[in-house]
């Protein structure tokens, strides 16, 4: 089902593609079967048996491209054109675990994996309905001394969004929990759920809505749009006072970027009032007409940052109240 899917909607679009090939790191040795995706979309591709791949652009943003397959390391490139070849190289994983899991740790399997669950898919509505289809696929390891839930896997985490109406393929690099702080880093894909139809796609289009607005994604194309008024947004300063946005979109050889110079209160007046803190890790943060940011960029907390697996859309995504005829 995966190949037929990404051989699909890798060749229907004519526009220019991008080609490459994936070898095995520190080697010139083909990887047949990786995953080469825009990050966070449904866009894709399978590497054939020469490791070669091709891949069509996205529409309204410059995702990385995002190269994964089981038992490596992923990668991404930030930076390309379809007018050169790209060779990427993955490199193997290697995991020293086998002492720690087979040992008790002092957490049960049952309490790891619900804490795993609570922080990756979040608790939400959405994340209620969203189901871990793998679970015994991924190893939790918890720390004693130090309070900490790790996880690993080798095989990518499936997902199935229920109320969403969406299927996720996420490749986890690192999960870290603690009372005091969580990380976790990774790169997905998205598939819709065929099996929807009539009031059942009716009931999902509402719930993508009600998950979109007041979201990272709305956020970001609110601000590349200029329109955070119009869309119920205000921005507040350290002093609690009304932000001017005027200079915050500047533009850059790379396209549009953020630039703030404090942290900033972000409050979005849509269906409930929340509140989401703004902070800058460097000056400029490139940001994308689809909502897509870069990460390293931009440091969130309060209602957005906790929106996770449960409650994302693809970059594709259109509000239905906003699409053209």
């Amino acid at each position: 089902m995966f190949t037929l899917f990404f051989l699909v909607i890798s060749f229907d679009v004519s526009a220019q593609l991008i080609k490459g090939q994936i070898l095995i790191y520190g080697t010139e040795d083909p990887l047949p079967n990786a995953s080469i995706y825009y990050d966070g979309s449904y866009k894709g591709g399978i590497s054939d048996s020469a490791g070669n791949f091709q891949l069509a652009p996205i529409p309204a943003g410059k995702n990385p491209i995002v190269i994964s397959a089981i038992g490596y390391h992923s990668t991404s490139i930030a930076d390309y054109t379809s007018e050169e070849f790209i060779k990427i190289y993955l490199q193997p994983k290697t995991y020293v675990l086998d002492a720690v899991v087979v040992t008790y740790d002092g957490m049960s399997r049952e309490e790891k994996e619900a804490i795993f669950k609570t922080e990756f898919i979040g608790v939400s509505e959405n994340s209620r309905q969203t189901e871990i289809i793998n679970i015994d696929d991924i190893n939790l390891v918890y720390n004693r001394k130090r309070q900490t839930i790790e996880a690993f896997s080798e095989e990518p985490i499936l997902l199935h969004n229920k109320a969403l109406g969406f299927k996720i393929t996420y490749y986890l690099d690192q999960f870290r929990q603690s009372p005091e702080n969580l990380y976790f880093s990774g790169n997905y894909f998205f598939e819709p759920d065929t099996t929807l139809s009539g009031k059942n796609l009716k009931r999902v289009e509402r719930k993508r809505r009600e998950a979109y607005l007041g979201s990272r994604m709305h956020f970001i194309r609110s601000l590349y749009n200029d329109r955070l008024r119009e869309d119920g947004y205000n921005l507040l300063n350290l002093s609690r006072e009304k932000a001017d946005n005027s200079g915050m979109v500047v533009y850059t050889e790379s396209g549009r970027s953020l630039f703030i110079k404090s942290r900033l209160a972000v409050i979005y007046k849509g269906n409930q009032r929340t509140t989401t803190f703004l902070d800058k890790t460097k000056d400029f943060t490139f940001i994308a007409k689809n909502g897509f940011y870069d990460p390293g960029g931009i440091v969130w907390s309060g209602s957005m940052a906790n929106q996770r697996m449960g409650d994302l859309l693809p970059f594709e995504y259109e509000d239905s109240r906003n699409r053209k005829p």
